[in-house]
């Protein structure tokens, strides 16, 4: 099970580029829901998986329209996840992904 978030940065777009779709009102969750951004994450993941054990690779996952910081309370400020705070708030998500 993988949870991945989505980013502006994570997709390298330059800073100019970054404004024009944030003044749009484009944001991370808009992101995380474009049909391309899944498939170039699902291609990675694929990519990743081939270099893997069977035992080893990704079998389920979501893309997240959020990344996991020390000031969302998902990390501490050693970057060490905080489980239960995770497993509260994404308790749906990982219902499903435990259910596929």
């Amino acid at each position: 099970m993988l949870r991945l978030a989505a980013s502006f940065e994570a997709l390298g777009l330059a800073p100019g580029e970054r404004g024009a779709l944030m003044m749009a009102n484009r944001t991370e969750h808009w992101l995380a829901a474009r049909p391309d951004v899944l498939a170039a994450v699902g291609e990675a993941v694929a990519a990743a998986n081939a270099r893997l054990a069977r035992v080893q690779q990704i079998k389920r996952w979501r893309l997240l329209p959020h990344e996991w910081t020390s000031a969302t309370g998902e990390l501490t400020p050693t970057l060490k996840l905080r489980r239960r705070v995770i497993h509260a708030s994404h308790a749906g998500i990982i219902g499903e992904l435990d259910q596929a």
